[in-house]
């Protein structure tokens, strides 16, 4: 797991290319947001999914994993909680889905870490991170987000 802000110019040590033109989209989502898009492509092998919710009670969520994609969960607007969990202390609860690459865990309460994201907050998620975004902080807020599909290879 690796986890910033989109304004830490640290960022551009660490990234492999994939990565960068990631952060490079996200930068120009920061400071100048889409409207009414829904899903982009970034190339042939990356997607970004825009989203938008209250969040959610722990117990309202589950936890989820993915094998082909890391996750880059980016906070546009608001604020959220991310738990995260080892996937060996988890029970699986519904089968791996090739198509939508996800698997989801029940267990509510095995949470092993947390991660608050605010506005302009990023965090990249590999298939080893077990976690269940969207979470409350203290009461329910309206949230903006994109998550980036980036390929594991």
């Amino acid at each position: 797991m690796y986890y910033s802000n989109v304004e830490d110019p640290v960022n551009d040590i660490f990234m492999t290319e994939k990565f960068q033109q990631c952060l490079a989209f996200m930068k120009k989502e920061y400071t100048q947001p889409m409207n009414d898009v829904t899903e982009l492509q970034l190339n042939n092998q990356i997607t970004a999914h825009f989203q938008a919710y209250d969040t959610v009670a722990y117990k309202d969520i589950q936890f989820e994993s993915h094998r082909k994609y890391y996750d880059i969960q980016f906070v546009l607007q608001g604020q959220e909680i991310i738990a995260l969990s080892k996937p060996t202390e988890l029970k699986v609860s519904t089968e791996y889905d090739e198509k939508n690459d996800i698997i989801f865990y029940d267990d509510a309460d095995k949470i092993n870490s947390q991660l608050i994201l605010k506005t302009g907050d990023f965090a990249i998620l590999g298939v080893a991170d077990v976690h269940k975004p969207k979470l409350v902080i203290t009461s329910p807020e309206a949230v903006r987000k994109i998550v980036i599909k980036v390929p594991i290879l």
